[in-house]
């Protein structure tokens, strides 16, 4: 159920916007340790070390400003894979444009690289909440009558009446 809340709002959005994903970022999501240690994209690096990529980490608030954190993070190789992922992504994935370049970390540990395409968290949380709200919505078009009203067994269900609203007082929301 709540796959499903989160992507909704993904699905269903205004012809030209971008669905926002953190994760691929860069300090769009922001970790800080208990010693100021900063990484992004995903909490489950701060602490984790891999051979690639060392500790994650991309420098301390206690030492580096945000914007020296940002353009460390922008020049690292965490981020040029994380992007390679996100191309690879975009050239193969039917659903990119839900999820925009899915979970780093679930791609690293799922697959051993950032630069990969799908994962099992990614069909659990971005490709079967998708198909499940697409089918329903075809479903409930498919059962709308010529007029464009949901009916309500054999009646059309009618518009509630809106209260009439007078010059001298402000529009009440329903």
């Amino acid at each position: 159920m709540r796959e499903i809340d989160h992507a909704l709002p993904r699905v269903f959005r205004p012809e030209g916007v971008r669905a926002r994903n953190i994760q691929v970022e860069p300090l769009g999501m922001i970790n800080v340790d208990s010693h100021g240690n900063v990484s992004s994209f995903s909490p489950e690096l701060l602490g984790y070390k891999n051979a690639d990529y060392g500790d994650f980490l991309l420098g301390n608030i206690n030492t580096a400003s945000l914007a020296e954190i940002y353009r460390t993070c922008v020049d690292s190789p965490l981020f040029r894979d994380i992007a390679k992922g996100i191309d690879a992504c975009r050239g193969t994935c039917e659903y990119f444009s839900v999820c925009g370049g899915g979970a780093p970390v679930n791609k690293l540990f799922e697959n051993g690289r950032f630069d990969s395409t799908s994962t099992s968290f990614c069909t659990l949380t971005q490709m079967v909440p998708t198909d499940l709200i697409l089918e329903a919505f075809d479903r409930f078009e498919q059962n709308l009558p010529d007029d464009g009203l949901p009916h309500d067994g054999n009646a059309v269900a009618q518009p509630a009446a809106q209260p009439a609203v007078s010059p001298a007082q402000p529009p009440r929301m329903p």
